[in-house]
């Protein structure tokens, strides 16, 4: 498959250094090879995610929007993950016409390392073509080089209503900072965008929506996302304990 080619060649690029960089920008080019057309049962907010850099044995998670452009209603029939590390809601899932769904995936670390990418794949009743293939990828257990996230992961329990972040830049070079938090709005954070300077620290927190919250353990992930000539992403791996 032409997306899986595309991938093993960022990865291996990314193979060159254990610090090497997450390719942010490269996602949206990879998008270019699977555009939705007319025939796609659904259109999801992007084919491929990048988690970017994770910590070892951490849980992350990322909601793909997915939008029904056809005239008739579009079932998904079955979510079949690519390893059993991955984990997909419930079937079946009705979209009406027009109608727009988040479509939860998460993801467990704990037995891979290094650059990782996996796909669940799709199954609906659209006739004329019921299959669609979502991505994601991650680079596990390694860091960038020049900034350091603490703590790396976090946990919530009833009363706790934040946690601080603190995102430390290593380097003395700018770096423009985007926080990215998942469209479910089971999370949200006190700054969305600042600019980190040389050698600078900047904290910001991570705050849980609890009437979003699913009762139980849940997974959820906030991704941080370095923008400048070595573009990458650190993703925070967030659980929740709400009973």
């Amino acid at each position: 498959m032409r997306l899986t080619v595309v991938l093993s060649i960022i990865f291996l690029l990314l193979s060159g250094s254990i610090y090497a960089a997450d390719p942010v920008k490269d996602s949206r080019n990879i998008d270019e090879f699977h555009q939705p057309g007319e025939n796609s049962p659904l259109v999801p907010s992007e084919y491929v995610w990048f988690f970017g850099y994770i910590p070892t044995d951490g849980w992350v998670a990322h909601s793909f929007s997915l939008t029904n452009n056809h005239e008739d209603t579009v079932t998904i029939l079955k979510f079949i993950p690519g390893c059993d590390c991955t984990h997909v809601p419930r079937t079946p899932i009705t979209f009406a016409p027009g109608e727009t769904k988040l479509v939860k995936i998460d993801f467990d670390t704990k037995t891979y390392s290094g650059e990782t990418n996996r796909d669940v794949h799709v199954m609906t009743d659209y006739k004329v073509n019921p299959n669609l293939d979502l991505y994601f990828a991650s680079v596990i257990g390694m860091r960038p080089r020049t900034v350091k996230i603490s703590p790396a992961s976090t946990v919530f329990i009833a009363g706790k209503e934040k946690q601080t972040i603190s995102v430390i830049n290593l380097i003395d070079e700018d770096v423009d900072v985007k926080i990215i938090i998942d469209m479910d709005s089971s999370l949200s954070v006190s700054k969305a965008s600042f600019e980190l300077e040389g050698e600078e620290t900047v904290e910001f927190d991570i705050i849980p929506n609890w009437d979003k919250v699913g009762f139980g353990p849940q997974h959820y992930s906030v991704t941080v996302e370095f923008e400048r000539e070595d573009a990458f992403r650190i993703s925070i791996p967030v659980k929740t304990n709400k009973f």
